[in-house]
């Protein structure tokens, strides 16, 4: 399971995450680290980047509640949600 940091936009996947969930990740949201689990970075900066690339926000929700087990924080969700806003 990934966790979702509402806090400072974390994403954290366990080392076992399938390489297509780090891909799709990847194209969200900023690498920062690896080691026991991949951590990456939600950004007002990298979620433009995903919609500039064609990705949609209702795409982007389903990826984060599918590998969280339907578990976002709803205060994550507002904060992405701003961000396209003012994308």
């Amino acid at each position: 399971t990934s966790g979702l940091d509402i806090a400072d936009g974390t994403v954290v996947l366990p080392r076992e995450a399938p390489l297509s969930d780090r891909f799709q990740l990847a194209r969200i949201a900023t690498w920062r680290s690896s080691g026991a689990e991949y951590v990456y970075e939600l950004t007002s900066t990298s979620v433009g980047q995903a919609l500039s690339a064609g990705i949609k926000i209702e795409q982007i929700e389903r990826f984060l509640r599918r590998i969280s087990e339907d578990s976002v924080p709803a205060a994550a969700l507002l904060r992405l949600r701003g961000w396209v806003e003012r994308y």
